[in-house]
């Protein structure tokens, strides 16, 4: 059994899909069944971290995907398997944006205009 997104969590990430539907950013989770716990958008041509710094500069707590395990220094000392480095280049295109139980749908709307004026 999977988590089961409350309906402020789908309403969030509705307002995410819609500000972002006629551009080229990519929502991570867009998929049937998603718990929209956390809403992330994935920046193919464009560098996520310099878009995230000004995200951050301009009042907006984004911040970057999931480093990966073979990343983090607790699993430095480890072997890994990989092929293309999919999770590395994932991360290195990935933002995670505001969607906590607190956040207004106006908020949302906030970060989506300084999502797009930014880029």
């Amino acid at each position: 059994m999977y988590y089961v997104p409350n309906e402020q969590e789908r309403e969030i990430f509705e307002r995410y899909k819609k500000g972002f539907s006629n551009t080229d950013i990519k929502l991570i989770s867009d998929k049937e069944g998603s718990s929209h716990w956390q809403n992330g958008i994935v920046l193919d041509k464009i560098d996520a971290e310099n878009v995230t710094q000004k995200l951050i500069s301009m009042g907006i707590e984004a911040r970057r995907g999931f480093n990966p395990m073979h990343k983090q220094e607790a699993f430095s000392e480890f072997d890994y398997i990989t092929k293309n480095n999919v999770s590395e280049d994932l991360f290195n295109k990935t933002i995670l944006l505001p969607s906590g139980a607190g956040t207004t749908l106006e908020e949302i709307d906030y970060v989506i205009e300084t999502v797009l004026g930014v880029i």
